[in-house]
């Protein structure tokens, strides 16, 4: 999976996905516009946490089929103040024993099943 941090790099991706350049079932994962993720076409929305929750933009990609996750969130405050708001399918974390009983305590994450896996 490729992580696509900013505009610049969106657009790179895309001009290489339009040459035939990229491997064959390489996906991508957008870290600022949530739009982006339905017009590249990516698998994911993953941005900094430092954003905020961003509920509704979250709750419309999974309903559509997408991953969507924050980085990375440490601090257990924070990490259920985002489970309890957002629901996001995961976050990446420094501290994963710390996020599993979070999980636990707060709630389940939503399931999440591949649906919007595309080949280039």
């Amino acid at each position: 999976m490729i992580g696509l941090p900013s505009a610049d790099f969106v657009t790179t991706y895309q001009q290489a996905l339009a040459a035939g350049q990229l491997a064959p079932n390489q996906h991508c994962l957008i870290e600022e516009n949530s739009a982006d993720v339905t017009t590249v076409p990516c698998v994911a929305w993953m941005p900094r946490y430092t954003r905020g929750p961003m509920t509704s933009e979250v709750k419309s990609l999974q309903e559509q089929g997408y991953f969507v996750g924050f980085w990375t969130i440490n601090d257990p405050a924070t990490m259920d103040a985002f489970l309890t708001t957002a629901g996001p399918n995961g976050f990446l974390t420094n501290y994963l024993g710390l996020a599993s009983q979070r999980f636990e305590v707060v709630g389940t994450a939503p399931i999440w099943a591949p649906t919007k896996v595309t080949t280039p």
